[in-house]
C-alpha cells in the first residue's frame, strides 16, 4: 500500500526548529497552544499530514520538555490522528528529546473534542475534508 511508504517517507524528514517557522495558532487549550506550520500542510486521499508546534502547559510538562515539534498525520474523513515524529524542547529552546512512530504503521487515536480540534481537522483537511 502507498500510505505507509508514503508516511515512512514524510517521518525520515527532518522537523524545523520552533522559532524558524510562520506559524499560524489553531489551538488554546488548558494553557496550552497548537500552532500549525501552513506551508507544510499535504493531502494524499483521505490523510493529511502537517507540523504542529505544541507549547505546553506548565501543568502537562513533563521531563523538562515546554515545547513539541511534530509531524501528525490526520485521517479526515474519521478526524483521527498519528503522531509520525517529534521533538521535545526545554524552556530554553534546548533539544531535549527526539522520537520517531515504530514501524511503518502508524497508530490514530481520536482527538479530544471540542472546537479546537475541529479547527485543526478543518485546516488539515479543508472544509470538505478528503
Amino acid at each position: 500500500m502507498f500510505l505507509p511508504a508514503f508516511a515512512a517517507a514524510l517521518a525520515l524528514q527532518a522537523l524545523p526548529a520552533p522559532e524558524s517557522v510562520r506559524w499560524e495558532n489553531v489551538a488554546n487549550q488548558g494553557g496550552e497552544t497548537v500552532d500549525i506550520d501552513p506551508s507544510s500542510i499535504a493531502r494524499d486521499g483521505e490523510i493529511a499530514t502537517a507540523i504542529l508546534r505544541v507549547r505546553v502547559g506548565p501543568q502537562t510538562q513533563r521531563n523538562g520538555i515546554a515545547m513539541l515539534v511534530v509531524r501528525q498525520a490526520m485521517n479526515c474523513r474519521t478526524g483521527q490522528f498519528a503522531i509520525m515524529s517529534g521533538n521535545g524542547y526545554g524552556v530554553d529552546g534546548q533539544l531535549l528529546s527526539s522520537l520517531n512512530a515504530p514501524g511503518t504503521e502508524l497508530h490514530y487515536t481520536d482527538p479530544p473534542p471540542g472546537p479546537d480540534s475541529d479547527r485543526l481537522h478543518r485546516r488539515m483537511c479543508g472544509d470538505g475534508g478528503a
